[in-house]
């Protein structure tokens, strides 16, 4: 088994480990996202409308998208996308309307689930450890002049800064398992 693995079981099968979670995790009940006044109107409006395109567009509209469904991201990218995928958007609008208006307003307003805030409530507890960070570009610079490294970043940033640290290569796309080179 894995090192880092068997720590990690080893970790979780301690006593106090929800208690420690806790600390980098905490479990704060959220309240609800209310909407304005104008955008309760409009929603109501095209509800009771009937029409597909402009309920759905309208949706897209708000913070919360009130049907969990994997194409509402892509829907949101262009406007075009919704006259190109009329089914999808026929869809969409039934689950909607399946709600119930009641059930709607509801949905939409529903507090922000847990699990869409644990990355920012880790990157807000990392620097609590007392290492040094940095989230610059210039990472050779940073690693040359750190004894302890943490780097911040995205997952392009973060792979991106490792290659151009530690390989003399440039990058030009993940190495193969096969290549001896590295």
């Amino acid at each position: 088994m894995n090192e880092w693995v068997s720590k990690s079981i080893e970790l979780a099968n301690a006593p106090g480990y929800l208690d420690r979670l806790h600390a980098i995790y905490p479990v704060i009940p959220e309240t609800t996202r209310p909407l304005p006044a104008a955008t309760l109107q409009r929603l109501a409006e095209v509800y009771a409308v009937g029409d597909d395109q402009e309920l759905v567009r309208t949706c897209l509209l708000l913070p919360k998208f009130p049907v969990k469904d994997p194409y509402v991201a892509f829907l949101r990218k262009r406007e075009k996308f919704l006259e190109q995928n009329p089914q999808t958007v026929h869809r969409l609008a039934q689950r909607i309307r399946a709600l119930g208006y009641e059930g709607l307003m509801i949905a939409v307003e529903e507090p922000k689930e847990f699990d869409r805030q644990i990355g920012t409530l880790f990157k807000r507890w990392l620097p609590s450890l007392g290492y040094p960070f940095w989230r610059s570009m210039s990472w050779s610079a940073a690693w040359e002049s750190l004894s302890s490294k943490v780097a911040i970043g995205n997952s392009w940033s973060l792979p991106t800064a490792c290659w151009d640290v530690l390989s003399p290569r440039p990058l030009t796309g993940w190495p193969r398992w096969e290549d001896d080179t590295l």
